[in-house]
């Protein structure tokens, strides 16, 4: 890998490591391009922790990021390219936001990465903490179809992230993954072999023993179809740009002869 888009630091407060430090683990990867892509922070501090976990950086750390980002893009300059960017859930209650946040000119692009959906009014059901039956994964798949339609996101991040969840195979798990992957279709949509699910342990799940993601169950539909791929290292830790898991999902996606490109059309 020359490039890597989805990329966090300590600022989203559950990753470590300043963001020059990605930089300076870039350069001695050889890539040529580094796109920051942080939880991005929600007016109000809306969805900031999940129990005791910190999701994203609190609103005000928002000039510190920006004006980071920019520091190095100019200490840095010729010798690698940089991005400023932000992992989006989408919602309709803040459409106006992420317009707002994609209009900036200190904003280059943001990636659409649900970890959350809006369920029945004045619910959200998270991927991490809150599906408590496959018809949560309709609602993950009608958020990542919604943010899709928008055209302001650059990629789907962990398409199947829902799948992290041990709640068996049905009629609900092969309607959301085939909402997801016949929208990328349509829409020519860029979906995302996350390397991140490499890092994390072999789980025994109802269908047997796998990672929580990228699951050959989803994939395996995705063959054939010449969807677009892009590999995101998800990198949540410096020396994690460019490392094992990053080259387990290179092999990942080749082995399901996927259409993978290497630059992000930003």
């Amino acid at each position: 890998m020359q490039y890597n888009y989805h990329t966090h630091s300590r600022m989203c407060g559950h990753a470590v490591g300043e963001l020059e430090e990605y930089v300076k683990e870039a350069i001695s990867q050889g890539f040529t391009e580094l796109g920051f892509s942080e939880h991005i922070p929600y007016p109000g501090d809306a969805f900031l922790n999940n129990g005791d976990i910190r999701e994203r950086m609190p609103f005000a750390d928002w000039p510190e990021y920006i004006d980071t980002c920019n520091a190095l893009k100019e200490k840095y300059k010729g010798r690698i390219s940089i991005l400023t960017g932000f992992e989006v859930e989408y919602t309709d209650l803040y459409a106006s936001y992420y317009e707002r946040v994609r209009a900036s000119k200190d904003v280059d692009y943001m990636i659409l990465g649900q970890h959350f959906a809006a369920a029945e009014p004045g619910r959200y059901t998270n991927c991490f903490h809150t599906m408590y039956s496959t018809e949560d994964y309709i609602y993950y798949a009608k958020a990542c179809l919604a943010g899709m339609e928008t055209g302001m996101f650059s990629y789907l991040a962990h398409p199947d992230l829902f799948l992290r969840n041990d709640l068996g195979i049905d009629d609900n798990v092969q309607r959301a993954t085939d909402m997801i992957i016949n929208a990328a279709v349509k829409n020519d949509y860029i979906l995302e072999v996350n390397a991140n699910g490499f890092r994390r342990a072999i789980f025994q799940f109802k269908e047997g023993e796998r990672l929580p993601y990228p699951t050959d169950y989803f994939w395996d539909q995705v063959t054939g179809t010449g969807i677009r791929v892009m590999i995101g290292s998800d990198c949540h830790k410096p020396a994690f740009v460019n490392d094992g898991a990053v080259a387990s999902a290179e092999a990942f996606a080749a082995d399901k002869k996927l259409h993978v490109i290497d630059r992000l059309p930003v």
